[in-house]
């Protein structure tokens, strides 16, 4: 991906001071050349400013025209070169600068307008602009551009388009007005992200209802990734998912609603529990979260300018999105998928009561924002069905939306409040790619599978902790034997925890609904539930149901996962519960048998195919079998 870390601004003195008016805190500006009445230009050291929470400097007038600030990897850091790139094509304010920068090691080569103006210099050491110090390592390159005023809207949906010569179709996708100095993009029209699907040559072209926007023409190249990008989440073999480089990703969701609307402190704790946790996917809202249990609290910041109680939702608070868009990206360094909340019913502020054209701009809006980020998937609700949002929100119409105007085409689900089939939404539409269900009648797993035909996730099946509701009151194993029962289902399971937390002394914090830190005991036993899985060749696998009585009593279900002949998975949670397999084939098979609980393994044996038995003699128990 290719990150802005930087921003030319051009503008007149006034135009400039209101811009870093209304910029968010911890920001910096750091040098300024400034062009005086002779001609000459020349660094400007009283022109340095610094917005922090605890400082801020004050810009003096000057009659001097701000011509760049911080431009590409600070090549005008000497006057010199600055007079260079005047001298050699930069064009005057108010017209578009087209800038080709070929980056090898520390060697740039630089044409500006079409006019090569440095050739194979080397870069001298860390600039101002610099992501981080690991300067030979592949990281990001940085693009500037200029916020644009007069002629598109915030909620902008005029699109560009992207065309790639290789037999692949045109893509169009929306921009948005705010240019964000910290999103990764792979293109950037004033605030357009895209990210190409294939390597190679790409053209664009720009289309807009302000001239100065449209017509725009360029190519760019799309290169191999590196490191640990995979590319985003797909679906494989109609109810499994992996990444789109094949590499296997086995769904080990969490839960934090509204850990992006807290204090800062919390969401930096948030993130350093994150990065120690095993969990790979997240559920998480854009909007503030109004609750018990700690969630009676104000955001730290509004989505939208607001004056008292009322917002003004035709202009969104660009430091609130901004945090977000850098979480999510955060949450990709981590190896973490964001599914995104984009609706939800407990609400003091009047964001799920904007009415359908503005739910349409908004969905628009995080479209353009958020959809370049492979890490991303879009859940329309939580609990979809709660009556103050099931009809006053326009479900199929925002489906479809994202299915139409998405030009990443990320996964998309929609979740339900009780856990019953019938407050399911219809997951059989087209727009829903994944069945986004909270329940846990594991029982019905199979059911699902066969009615919906996609992954199933069990996106909420109540959460460990000590809150009076039943729904966030589970014991630790409880929590981790729910893993194994959805896991072995043939879903993908999903963990909660309500308990008050260490994150905030002033606030009461609770990671379901804030983050901060974990404090129960399932998440160690969900990370050896998972390295279980990762093991599995879980995309050829299929489920089967044993009741031992009655299925609505699941601690005494067998429940089954195998690739026939070669590997199987059994998991049952109480004692003295017999297990029974049919081993196929004319191979030996390895045994092993495993305490979930104490994550060790208390019997290891090597067994001929035919009829397989084992009595349970601990809970929670599992047992692996499988052809060297």
């Amino acid at each position: 991906m290719v990150r802005i870390t930087t921003l030319i601004v051009l503008g007149d003195e006034l135009e400039i001071l209101e811009i870093l008016d209304r910029s968010e805190r911890c920001k910096t500006i750091s040098t300024s050349f400034v062009e005086s009445r002779n001609g000459a230009f020349r660094k400007d050291n009283k022109r340095h400013t610094r917005k922090t929470k605890c400082h801020s400097k004050r810009i003096e007038p000057h009659d001097a025209h701000v011509i760049f600030l911080k431009c590409v990897y600070n090549l005008t850091k000497e006057n010199e070169k600055f007079k260079i790139l005047r001298e050699m094509g930069a064009k005057e304010p108010g017209e578009w600068q087209s800038f080709d920068v070929t980056l090898i090691g520390r060697m740039i080569t630089l044409a500006v307008n079409g006019k090569t103006v440095i050739t194979n210099q080397e870069i001298p050491g860390i600039t101002g602009g610099a992501l981080d110090s690991n300067e030979g390592e592949p990281g990001h390159a940085l693009h500037s551009g200029r916020p644009r005023r007069g002629g598109v809207s915030e909620y902008c949906d005029y699109p560009g388009e992207v065309d790639h010569p290789k037999s692949v179709p045109c893509l169009k996708f929306p921009r948005y007005d705010q240019i964000h100095p910290l999103a990764p993009l792979h293109l950037c029209f004033a605030g357009s992200f895209f990210s190409p699907p294939s390597q190679g040559r790409w053209t664009y072209q720009t289309k807009s209802n302000a001239a100065a926007l449209s017509g725009k023409k360029g190519a760019f190249r799309s290169l191999a990734p590196t490191g640990p990008n995979h590319g985003p989440v797909q679906i494989v073999n109609t109810h499994y998912l992996r990444y789109a480089d094949g590499s296997p990703y086995y769904a080990v969701g969490t839960t934090a609603y509204q850990w992006t609307s807290v204090k800062q402190s919390v969401q930096a704790k948030t993130l350093e529990t994150l990065a120690k946790a095993p969990f790979n996917k997240i559920r998480m809202c854009v909007f503030p979260k109004h609750y018990q249990y700690g969630n009676e609290t104000e955001p730290w910041m509004y989505p939208f300018e607001r004056e008292g109680s009322t917002n003004d939702l035709t202009r969104p608070n660009y430091a609130f999105f901004q945090n977000f868009d850098q979480r999510v990206a955060q949450l990709s360094d981590l190896g973490i998928q964001a599914d995104v909340i984009l609706f939800h019913p407990y609400d003091s502020w009047g964001y799920s009561k904007m009415g359908k054209e503005m739910n349409e701009k908004y969905v628009r809006y995080m479209i353009a924002r958020l959809s370049a980020y492979r890490n991303v998937w879009w859940s329309l609700a939580n609990e979809w069905d709660v009556p103050s949002i099931k009809t006053a929100i326009d479900w199929e119409g925002i489906g479809t939306l994202l299915q139409k105007e998405d030009p990443h085409q990320r996964l998309r689900g929609i979740h339900n409040w009780y856990d019953s089939e019938d407050h399911f939404f219809d997951h059989t539409r087209p727009w829903v790619t994944h069945v986004s269900a909270q329940t846990s009648r594991f029982y019905d797993a199979i059911k699902w599978r066969k009615q919906y035909h996609k992954p199933l996730l069990f996106d909420e099946m109540r959460y460990e902790g000590d809150v009076k509701s039943g729904w966030g009151n589970m014991k630790g194993q409880e929590m981790a034997s729910y893993f194994w029962m959805a896991g072995l289902s043939g879903g993908y399971p999903t963990h909660g925890d309500t308990f008050r937390n260490d994150a905030d002394e002033a606030t009461e914090v609770r990671w379901w609904a804030k983050g901060g830190t974990l404090m129960g005991e399932s998440p160690e036993r969900i990370r050896y539930f998972k390295s279980v899985m990762e093991q599995a060749p879980v995309t050829q696998m299929n489920p089967e149901l044993i009741a031992h009585g009655d299925p609505k009593k699941l601690s005494t279900n067998l429940y089954i996962f195998s690739k026939p002949g070669a590997y199987y998975l059994a998991y049952v949670a109480e004692v003295n519960q017999d297990i029974e397999l049919n081993l196929p084939g004319t191979k030996d098979y390895t045994v092993d048998v495993l305490d979930t609980w104490t994550m060790k393994t208390i019997e290891q044996s090597v067994v001929k195919p035919g009829v397989y038995r084992y009595k349970t003699t601990t809970p929670y128990t599992a047992i692996r079998l499988y052809v060297d």
